[in-house]
């Protein structure tokens, strides 16, 4: 060491240098921006034999659900066996019902 220079205390604490203001962002742009359609929907023809089907199978259906519900199943039972919403299956239920206040 050098005798010729005095002992100096080095903080450890230094300042950093000042950083520079960050630049002003951009003004946003305004652009159109075409938005894809998030369902696909497909159009298909169906023929009155076929829509008869159709609608013979889900009535069919519908029944099946109201004679378990009438058996004593839950909404929830019977909407997990067949892939839908405990909703759903009160509205199959409920639909041959007269509304609240209507006398049958």
């Amino acid at each position: 060491m050098d005798t010729d220079e005095p002992n100096r205390v080095v903080s450890i604490h230094t300042k950093q240098a000042a950083r520079p203001a960050p630049a002003e962002p951009p003004a946003p742009v305004k652009r159109r921006v075409k938005r894809e359609p998030t369902r696909f929907t497909y159009q298909y023809t169906i023929l009155p034999k076929q829509r008869r089907e159709v609608n013979l199978a889900q009535a069919a259906f519908h029944d099946a659900i109201r004679e378990a519900y009438r058996l004593g199943l839950s909404l929830r039972e019977i909407a997990r066996a067949t892939d839908l919403s405990h909703q759903r299956i009160h509205q199959i239920v409920r639909a041959n019902e007269p509304p609240k206040g209507e006398q049958p």
